[in-house]
């Protein structure tokens, strides 16, 4: 999993499709407190073994919690 960023948009949801139409992608916080901006190329994980293991070790750092779409995440 090392220099990737994974997230889960639904294929039927408005990011899904578009996403399939335009794989370009840029991922930003969103607080308005760290600038950060990662660039890239989204493609589908197809590997279940893979799949599995991204929804196992779903967590946020310590200290994370509570932010904007962390709060159904666990500590690492």
């Amino acid at each position: 999993m090392d220099l990737a960023f994974y997230f889960g948009p639904g294929p039927r949801t408005r990011k899904g499709r578009n996403l399939a139409e335009n794989p370009n992608v840029a991922v930003h916080p969103e607080s308005g407190d760290d600038v950060v901006i990662l660039e890239g190329v989204a493609e589908v994980v197809t590997d279940p073994r893979l799949v599995e293991r991204l929804f196992a070790t779903r967590c946020v750092p310590t200290g994370s919690a509570g932010r904007v779409g962390t709060r159904d995440l666990a500590p690492c």
